[in-house]
């Protein structure tokens, strides 16, 4: 019975470790974003894939790893089958994600929502959150991908209710979102809405110099960009229209366009139409009801000593979020804003701190969160509120990396399962390999337990 029992132990001490090392293969291969499977995994093979030639690599120079692999390891407890890779991957995102999910807890999160498609041509709708840690600093993490039929209104709604609830997230917790919200504008605008880590209240600053900037280009920019244009064509032996001669669109019959000059053409129906849609899609999504909000937002900005407070538009920006400040609520914050202003603009540790970020984490760093509680509570508000869609724009990136048209045949979960643990390393990293372990042998009724 002794002998017996020593034998069982020692199957349950090499299965754990044959599990081990696959998993720290995985692992490897997950942070690098680097395919596993070869298309010839057999013995005789000169290259049996990533994972197969790591695990080898491995096999050759730890003598551990000799012992229990490979040859030494009989049939099915090689532990290396594609299915076992794919279980390995599984609860490695699914760790990672509950690393983040346990970030968000019951608080409030907004949502950064793209789509697009992968290398073989599949719609896939992509997910971050975005919301305030413990040390009150904003934080952006991928949280998965949905493969989508179409890209309707209704569609994708179900995707997103789907995927939250997935991950035991409520829909009732969202305070932002963000649909390819930037993705029409440009240069300096573009660029600051685009940062991961950007100030509300900076970007807010660029949107009315833009407009003008757009509205001097439009009645006085005509003359100079003609200009250009010629010297451009010129110096490139491109043939320059004459704006006093009529256009003619190419491959069409004269008789069936209607008679203008190139001046019109190039000027009015190009030039000008191209500004205008620029000029209305900022107008369109910084209407009057926006601005306030945003003018509102500026007044918590603790640049130059809490020189932009204004308690009156704070006030009004609670009024914003009836579900988080009832009527009492807000009598709560008029008194609570007097005493913040008083207590901070006198602390030495917030006069550098110069934007809603940096207000964010020194509260929580002097644990003034807890006496403001609905200053902070606002202010957190206002930092999830999502400014464009850099995060998964990064996360489409990534998945031109990780699944590449020569591996196109990647399943939607496995892609999944990849791209988390691939983005959001720093959180992968923090797994540890028995939680993986763990959830691995939980999934499913397995020969072996430990």
């Amino acid at each position: 019975m002794e002998s017996l029992n020593k034998q069982v132990s020692d199957m349950t001490r090499f299965y754990k470790s044959r599990l081990t090392y696959s998993l720290k293969c995985l692992r490897f291969l997950l942070c690098q974003g680097l395919i596993f499977r070869g298309d010839d995994e057999s013995e005789s093979s000169e290259n049996m894939g990533n994972f197969h030639e790591l695990l080898a690599w491995l096999d050759e120079f730890n003598d551990d790893v000799k012992q229990i692999v490979f040859k030494n390891a009989q049939g099915s407890y090689q532990m290396t089958c594609g299915g076992i890779q794919k279980d390995l991957i599984n609860s490695c995102a699914k760790e990672t994600t509950k690393l983040i999910i346990e970030e968000v807890k019951d608080d409030f999160f907004g949502i950064l929502v793209d789509e697009s498609s992968d290398a073989s041509g599949e719609e896939y709708l992509a997910v971050c959150l975005r919301y305030i840690d413990r040390k009150g600093r904003l934080i952006e993490r991928f949280l998965g991908i949905v493969h989508v039929e179409d890209t309707t209104a209704a569609s994708l709604k179900s995707a997103i209710q789907s995927l939250l609830m997935g991950h035991s997230l409520s829909m009732s917790k969202i305070r932002g979102q963000s649909y390819n919200g930037a993705s029409n504008m440009k240069d300096l605008l573009n660029n600051a809405l685009q940062r991961k880590d950007q100030d509300i209240i900076d970007a807010m600053t660029l949107v009315s110099p833009t407009k003008k900037q757009l509205q001097n280009l439009r009645s006085d920019g005509w003359e100079d960009f003609l200009s250009r244009v010629t010297s451009f064509c010129v110096k490139h032996d491109i043939e320059v229209p004459d704006m006093d001669g009529y256009y003619f669109p190419p491959g069409r019959a004269r008789r069936f366009f209607k008679k203008v000059k190139n001046i019109h053409r190039f000027q009015v129906e190009m030039f000008l139409s191209v500004i205008d849609l620029q000029l209305q899609e900022l107008t369109n999504r910084f209407d009057e009801v926006n601005m306030e909000l945003l003018m509102c937002m500026s007044s918590l900005n603790p640049a130059n000593s809490f020189a932009a407070f204004d308690k009156q538009r704070i006030l009004r920006l609670a009024e914003f979020y009836p579900n988080e400040f009832s009527t009492v609520d807000l009598m709560k914050l008029d008194f609570q804003l007097q005493v913040y202003i008083n207590d901070l603009s006198k602390d030495v540790r917030f006069q550098q701190v110069r934007d809603l970020g940096g207000l964010s984490c020194m509260l929580v760093e002097t644990n003034k969160h807890k006496i403001h509680r609905e200053v902070y509570l606002l202010l957190k508000l206002v930092l999830i509120l999502p400014m464009a869609t850099a995060s998964v724009e990064r996360v489409f990136s990534a998945m031109s990396f990780v699944k590449s048209k020569l591996r196109d045949s990647m399943g939607d979960q496995q892609l999944n399962d990849s791209l988390v643990t691939f983005i959001e390393k720093d959180m992968f990293l923090q797994v540890s390999d028995e939680s993986v372990l763990r959830r691995f042998q939980d999934m499913k009724t397995r020969r072996n337990n430990f």
